[in-house]
């Protein structure tokens, strides 16, 4: 299933009636407002935002590798939660066509287990590479290290400054501790490659971002390691001290223009660029009271101008009329010109 199929299924009301009898609840109101609150702190009774909770938590176990039997049900929600998990893993082994399914997250774990009940799974690949490492959960580190025991060759490159996929169960953990953690799936230390020249940004940007890091206490309590990766000493390639950042002051639209104008000219002059078509320009998609605005058909690439069958291209008043295109009947180019041919309609 994907997640909107999933949505479907588990905010159905039938399913959702015996999902929460699963879980030992009679009353509907009462196990939205318990479930909501424990989950996202807002007792609000809406079904809606229950499943949505109710799908997060989920998907969490599944990412995690966590079992009823792992978790402490010290309160009456979570026992319920767990029960309902239980309930939820069971109704797609145990379908009424007969056919078994999963959602995304569990695929992941479905994948795990047919690996390990492959024999010769581990000498497939002598070679395991993964980027973006960073991103990366527990049941895919469980995949990677079970395809890499024969060889034990296995190589990852990440940034924990990066890590942007928590709310999908990736945690930063994986790379910050995957030399320990080589260990002990692999009886293996790995060699630690620091890629520490930024080749992206200017100085003045690189310093800032290093500075603001370098803040932050990343030390865990009770001296039990780091939560980001120790000693890593970034360096920008580019060591010119210009600003890597520029900004027009709060002025009129015609001053800001003529400010981008004598930039735009200011970097041809110097050599910056060598022509002006290395220059791009990107405009934010906003209304303007009594300014005019681009047909919604601008939104993709035309072939046409002015009016379509009395329809007039650019301006129209809302809501605007239908340009549809049909089919394109000639379609010819040389080194000196080229023409298309389309029906509008």
């Amino acid at each position: 299933m994907d997640e909107l199929s999933q949505y479907f299924k588990i905010y159905n009301r039938g399913f959702w009636i015996d999902l929460l009898k699963a879980g030992g609840h009679d009353d509907e109101e009462t196990a939205q407002r318990a479930i909501n609150g424990y989950l996202s702190g807002n007792n609000h009774y809406s079904r809606h935002i229950a499943a949505l909770n109710v799908i997060k938590l989920f998907n969490r176990f599944s990412e995690e590798c966590v079992t009823p039997g792992m978790v402490n049900p010290n309160d009456e929600t979570r026992e319920a939660l767990l029960m309902m998990h239980a309930y939820y893993k069971y109704s797609l082994q145990n379908s009424e066509n007969g056919i078994s399914s999963v959602d995304f997250s569990l695929l992941q774990q479905e994948a795990y287990n047919a690996i390990c009940a492959f024999s010769n799974c581990q000498g497939v690949y002598k070679h395991i590479i993964v980027d973006e490492y960073q991103d990366t959960n527990p049941i895919q580190e469980k995949l990677f290290f079970e395809l890499a025991k024969k060889f034990k060759n296995i190589c990852v490159v990440g940034d924990d400054d990066q890590a942007l996929y928590r709310f999908r169960g990736a945690t930063v953990e994986n790379l910050v501790k995957f030399e320990d953690r080589c260990e002990k799936y692999l009886q293996v230390r790995p060699r630690r490659i620091d890629l520490n020249i930024n080749y992206r940004s200017k100085k003045k940007i690189v310093e800032f971002y290093t500075d603001f890091i370098e803040r932050t206490d990343w030390s865990k309590g009770g001296g039990k390691g780091f939560y980001r990766v120790q000693n890593k000493k970034i360096e920008s390639h580019n060591q010119e001290e210009i600003p890597a950042v520029i900004s027009t002051g709060a002025k009129s639209p015609d001053e800001i223009y003529d400010q981008v104008a004598r930039f735009v000219k200011k970097l041809k002059a110097k050599g910056k660029i060598e022509d002006y078509n290395q220059v791009a320009f990107l405009f934010p998609l906003i209304e303007i009271e009594g300014e005019s605005h681009d047909h919604p058909h601008h939104d993709g690439i035309w072939f046409a101008c002015d009016e379509v069958n009395g329809n007039e291209f650019c301006n129209n008043e809302e809501p605007p009329p239908q340009i549809r295109h049909v089919r394109i009947t000639e379609m010819k180019c040389s080194n000196e010109k080229g023409i298309l041919s389309v029906v509008l309609n």
